[in-house]
């Protein structure tokens, strides 16, 4: 077996789609974000995202609980796997940049 990282099932493409879908809703037109925020959360062994935590603030509390619940509710990823081709968690961090994702 080798070992591949976790991935967002439909690529990265797919996951920026997702979130600019959901996370727009939540951010007034021409504001976007006071600050960039930064995710931390884990894939575990099933595709799920699990510990999701906001390590940076994006300035606005109530954007900062929706996007929590945004990554918690995210389809399930196809999870990492070790050397011997067994599921693996799988931590990422994920910084958005000032023009979203």
């Amino acid at each position: 077996g080798s070992v591949h990282n976790a991935s967002f099932v439909g690529g990265e493409q797919a996951l920026v789609g997702y979130l600019k879908t959901r996370v727009l809703q939540h951010i007034a037109p021409g504001i976007g974000w006071l600050k960039p925020p930064v995710l931390h959360f884990q894939v575990d062994a099933t595709g799920a995202p699990t510990q999701v935590e906001l390590v940076k603030t994006t300035g606005n509390a109530e954007l900062d609980v929706a996007l929590v619940r945004i990554f918690k509710e995210m389809p399930r990823w196809e999870a990492a796997t070790d050397a011997k081709g067994r599921a693996v968690a799988q931590a990422f961090e994920f910084v958005v940049g000032p023009g979203g994702c």
